[in-house]
């Protein structure tokens, strides 16, 4: 029986989400340069030329991966922003919504970690990903502001630095760091 376009839809999309998946692994264990599309495609269980259907180069498929990222997480504080909270109460959800990305997303962070040390890779970044970013930046500056802070834009740099330093450590250290305590002591402070 021939497939309906739904189920080709269905396996065009799960094959694109292998196909991701297998190139975050990839890309965060072995460094984006170093990583080649014949191991993606190996990973993923495709073919080298469907791959190719997909994304026309392994830049392509990185921005790919950054891109899906960075709108999970623009929709996410979109959707905490429409929240009837207090400037703190968002505060300190934005801090569970980093814990949950961090125990969930781990690869994802040291793919991008590794990403901005590298001057080549960075330039995707810059280009494609930092103005989605800076949204979110202003939108966390304009919540510092809500909240009365003296130089919101110093707090909300200063709040993303310790975020941004929680993150490298528990990457480092793994799961011997306190992420829990360490994240209650920032909600302690922002409470």
């Amino acid at each position: 029986m021939p497939r309906t376009k739904e189920e080709f839809a269905a396996i065009r999309k799960e094959s694109r989400r292998r196909i991701m998946e297998a190139a975050l692994e990839l890309f965060a264990t072995r460094g984006f340069y170093s990583t080649s599309i014949s191991q993606i495609a190996k990973t993923a269980e495709v073919s080298k030329g469907l791959m190719y259907n997909y994304f026309s180069s392994k830049e392509e498929l990185l921005k790919a991966i950054l891109m899906n990222a960075y709108e999970e997480g623009a929709k996410m504080m979109e959707d905490e922003m429409k929240l009837p909270s207090t400037p703190q109460e968002h505060i300190l959800h934005i801090i569970d919504m980093f814990e949950n990305m961090m125990k969930t997303r781990l690869k994802f962070f040291k793919l991008l970690t590794a990403l901005v040390f590298q001057d080549d890779a960075q330039k995707l970044i810059l280009s494609d990903i930092m103005p989605k970013k800076e949204v979110q930046i202003e939108q966390t500056i304009q919540l510092f502001e809500q909240a009365g802070y003296e130089n919101p834009k110093t707090a909300a740099y200063y709040f993303g630095a310790v975020l941004d330093g929680i993150a490298i450590q528990y990457m480092t250290i793994g799961t011997d760091y306190p992420l829990d305590e360490m994240l209650q002591e920032v909600k302690n402070k922002y409470k």
